[in-house]
């Protein structure tokens, strides 16, 4: 039995999460998006925040800055941040506890099912490059792009980005920013 890559979700196990928790969500206008010091806000259920805004987990020390063109906030029933953006698909993201590089690369090498008939499967092994493990997955006509970054204490976060498979290249692009602004310090 594999670890819990939070409390509430496990990677492989999100089965059939609803992606349209975003589309009730209370926006939060730039302003009010980040702290006066500029560290990060903690995200609230059903609040969606804008491109630029760093956005921590509740009771998590694993914090980033939501890339270019996309917006989203922490689903209203689990502990996984959605982003959306019209143009590009979607964004899954996971706070890891209690888990090595090897659970993770074992959760990786998973099929990840994200609703009934969305089920994205691995293409290739889970490769590691400096201080984090990518993998890939296809669905159809869609791919899906992963990265995994461990941080101190075996606290962690995955990015899983699915959408159309011509925006491959955007998707691996916005995954290397999003790693860069990943903090583990508290917010």
């Amino acid at each position: 039995m594999s670890k819990a890559i939070s409390t509430a979700v496990r990677i492989g196990a999100l089965r059939y999460f609803p992606l349209c928790f975003l589309l009730g969500a209370t926006s939060v206008h730039p302003s009010f998006a980040s702290s006066v010091d500029g560290s990060a806000i903690v995200a609230e259920a059903g609040k969606s925040y804008p491109a630029g805004t760093r956005i921590a987990f509740p009771a998590s020390a694993v914090s980033f800055v939501i890339p270019t063109g996309w917006s989203g906030g922490l689903a209203e029933d689990a502990e996984v941040i959605v982003l959306g953006s019209e143009r590009l698909g979607f964004a899954m993201i996971f706070r890891t506890v209690n888990m090595t590089e090897q659970d993770l690369v074992a959760e990786l090498s998973e099929a990840q099912a994200i609703a009934h008939e969305l089920i994205f499967e691995p293409v290739g092994p889970v490769r590691k490059t400096g201080d984090y493990l990518t993998a890939s997955y296809q669905a159809g006509s869609l791919i899906g792009r992963a990265l995994a970054l461990l941080g101190p204490g075996q606290q962690g976060v995955v990015y899983f980005f699915g959408g159309p498979s011509d925006e491959a290249v955007v998707f691996e692009h916005t995954l290397a920013d999003i790693a860069a602004s990943t903090s583990f310090d508290r917010p």
